[in-house]
């Protein structure tokens, strides 16, 4: 499978029906396509249950002012409005893949790795997207983007893995 980091993707939602909102940022260094959650202060923060549960909010890119997939929002500046895609079922978006991650379209199943990045689902995991092509992430260099489809959330289990 062919190796790359960004997948020639220059925005995050590629088939998109959900709704897009503004949050603050808490601090966190976040990259387009990153899992993130809402605190309790209505800021957002990279997701930081591995496998678990929680909403499904992606980070978009801020195409208008110049931005790529490949920036960060810097966690340093709060007062800025980090837009998030809440996406519905069969949305499609170029989300971030951790390290080293070989995904098969239409059979592996993402989940959060806990650090805002997504992760090949094991048993009991929180499903949240299909991967929606196929391709090995990045290797020591970071992250790659993967188009992904939105799924109803589910728990992962043996018997409906195969």
């Amino acid at each position: 499978m062919a190796e790359s980091k960004a997948r020639n993707h220059n925005k995050i939602a590629l088939i998109f029906t959900g709704r897009l909102e503004e949050y603050p940022n808490d601090a966190s260094d976040l990259q387009p396509g990153m899992l993130v959650v809402p605190t309790s202060a209505g800021r957002v923060k990279k997701h930081n249950f591995d496998g678990g549960p929680g909403e499904c909010l992606i980070v978009d890119v801020d195409l208008m002012s110049g931005m790529t997939v490949d920036d960060i929002y810097d966690g340093a500046q709060d007062t800025e409005r980090i837009p998030v895609l809440i996406p519905q079922e069969g949305d499609v978006l170029a989300v971030l893949l951790e390290d080293g991650v070989e995904v098969v379209k239409d059979v592996t199943r993402l989940t959060s790795n806990g650090e805002g990045a997504f992760k090949i689902a094991t048993d009991n995991d929180q499903v949240m997207f299909i991967a929606h092509e196929s391709m090995t992430s990045g290797d020591s260099s970071g992250f790659a983007h993967c188009k992904a489809r939105r799924v109803s959330t589910f728990i992962n289990s043996t018997a409906d893995s195969e």
